[in-house]
């Protein structure tokens, strides 16, 4: 268990929506061990859950991609009223008369996965909100614009996860938690 820290955020990335696009299911048993492991480590505070992002193509994998995201969403919503957990809507921020803001969106990344700077903008003051709502906590800081981009992510995939071993010392180590 961590001490000390008021409010956590998890906002989960859509590798294993992508992946499972067909089987909601899996993601939705990813997102509960995902909060499972948060609510334990850091039982002492506040957790806010971000929804999943939509993406904005419209090509049938984008489609099922977004029906499954939707899915994942309502358990989110769900799960957030019965475990006590702060909701943090960013899909609907994404969404405006039931079509997605393209306009939110980076124009170069034909993926429709990729926000931009408007769209990161929106998450933040979501999120901001959150974790100030008991009166300013946070400063805002600039980061520079230019990042790189490695080939390959420091994002563990499914397969690495479920095979990490523990290491001494890490939340993972920790007997009483998942």
């Amino acid at each position: 268990m961590v001490i000390g820290i008021e409010r956590v955020v998890i906002c989960l990335g859509t590798n294993d929506v992508s992946r499972f696009k067909y089987e909601h299911n899996i993601v939705i048993h990813s997102i509960t061990q995902a909060v499972t492991k948060v609510k334990c480590h850091y039982s002492n505070s506040e957790i806010g859950l971000c929804t999943i992002l939509p993406r904005k193509e419209k090509s049938p994998n984008v489609a099922k991609f977004n029906i499954t995201a939707e899915n994942a969403n309502i358990f989110v919503r769900h799960m957030c009223e019965m475990e006590k957990i702060e909701l943090i809507d960013c899909f609907d921020i994404f969404y405006k008369n039931s079509t997605i803001l393209k306009s939110l969106f980076d124009g170069n990344d034909s993926s429709g996965l990729h926000i931009n700077v408007d769209g990161c903008e929106k998450m933040k003051d979501l999120i901001v909100s959150f974790l100030n709502k008991d009166g300013p906590k946070l400063t805002d800081f600039k980061t520079p614009n230019k990042r790189t981009v490695s080939v390959r992510s420091g994002t563990p995939n499914s397969a690495e996860r479920y095979t990490k071993q523990s290491k001494h010392g890490s939340p993972e180590a920790d007997s009483e938690c998942p």
